[in-house]
């Protein structure tokens, strides 16, 4: 497995992102991965995508078989077409030569395998960004969302003519034909880039092409102390520290109050508020999406009565708090509410401290670490 990796980390990863095709937890930690490995992760294209992970020119490319609604089957279809055939030259060409596959269904009756859902998602995902280029019918994907039921009932439409006149129904249709010159696009404008890719989230499950954080990564690198990769150590941690607390006599609050401090930075989903039993007092819970997956969040109620006006779903916040190690799923127990610039400006800074002999275990480090980022 080293050796691979090491050898031939392109296929090594690809490998490894197609174990986890259909898992949405899996997938970011690896495309992330990948790409720390210098191996550049693309989005869909049904010019260069395969069923599963491929790497094309040193690149790994999305596999369709990944993108939720397409189905194995209309995924291979699309490969096939496009290995026997050649690549796909425009959006009206794909419609035309995937509409010329179809199967049976269990009662007998023919449906077409790539049908208009199928289509959708491929948009979604950014399939055909660089469909057309060569031809000058390369269009954004708003624009193939609000024509793509007008353009499959044009092209089904000539189809239907050719086969009633010709008998023939796709040998003479080429892509030069009326299919491609005639049908007039209803031109959108482009969407900003953080809905582009909540349409990649909804249909793949996770970001490709970029990523909310992007901005953000030099102060992730630099600052940011609790991620979802290294959580799960950090509970531990805690709850061997409360578990020796206790068991040295150590009074209730000191135990509560254990741990080191953290800083973690995301976008907040799935903010969810419920009130307390005892005191009737509001609190909240979260996910807090970063690079490769999430962490669990809490709000309690004397930190969310002064949160509760500032943090929102689908915002980026850096949060300082600690993690709770001792519930089945750890979770990060927020105490403030940080300001993102001021760690992009410590990002761009570093501190060069000398460290005496003595302090020879990580342990011993750790009360160094939290000053500096408090």
């Amino acid at each position: 497995t080293g050796w691979l990796k090491a050898h031939y980390p392109a296929e090594f990863m690809a490998a490894n992102l197609t174990n986890e095709i259909t898992s949405t937890d899996g997938l970011p930690f690896y495309i992330e991965e990948a790409r720390r490995m210098g191996v550049p992760v693309d989005a869909p294209d049904v010019n260069r995508s395969d069923v599963i992970f491929d790497v094309v020119d040193g690149r790994i490319v999305f596999g369709l078989k990944g993108i939720k609604g397409m189905g194995e089957n209309a995924a291979a279809a699309i490969v096939k077409e496009r290995e026997q055939n050649g690549p796909y030259e425009s959006f009206m060409d794909f419609i035309k030569r995937v509409g010329a596959i179809s199967e049976r269904d269990e009662d007998g009756r023919e449906k077409t395998l790539v049908n208009k859902k199928a289509i959708e998602v491929l948009i979604k995902t950014g399939a055909f960004d660089n469909v057309g280029k060569e031809i000058g019918k390369n269009y954004n994907r708003p624009t193939l969302l609000a024509n793509m039921e007008d353009a499959i009932d044009f092209v089904s439409d000539i189809l239907e003519d050719k086969r009633k006149g010709q008998g023939d129904l796709f040998g003479d249709l080429s892509p030069e034909d009326s299919l491609s010159t005639d049908f007039q696009f209803k031109l959108i404008d482009n969407l900003p880039t953080m809905q582009l890719l909540d349409m990649e989230l909804e249909c793949i499950g996770c970001y490709v092409s970029g990523h909310p954080l992007d901005d953000y990564k030099k102060a992730i690198q630099s600052a940011v102390t609790l991620k979802s990769t290294n959580i799960e150590r950090a509970a531990a941690e805690d709850k061997a520290e409360k578990e020796r607390l206790m068991a040295s006599g150590a009074k209730f609050w000191q135990i509560r109050n254990a741990g080191r401090s953290f800083i973690a930075l995301g976008m907040v989903m799935d903010l969810r508020v419920i009130r307390t039993k005892t005191k009737n007092e509001e609190m909240a819970f979260c996910k807090l999406q970063d690079i490769e997956g999430s962490i669990d969040c809490t709000f309690f109620p004397s930190v969310w009565e002064n949160l509760k006006t500032q943090v929102e779903n689908n915002g980026i916040y850096a949060f300082k708090g600690k993690v709770d190690g001792t519930r089945e799923t750890p979770s990060f127990c927020i105490d403030s509410l940080e300001d993102a610039q001021k760690l992009e400006n410590m990002s761009k800074s570093s501190v060069h401290i000398r460290i005496d002999e003595k302090f020879a275990k990580t342990q011993d480090m750790i009360p160094i670490r939290d000053y500096l980022f408090d």
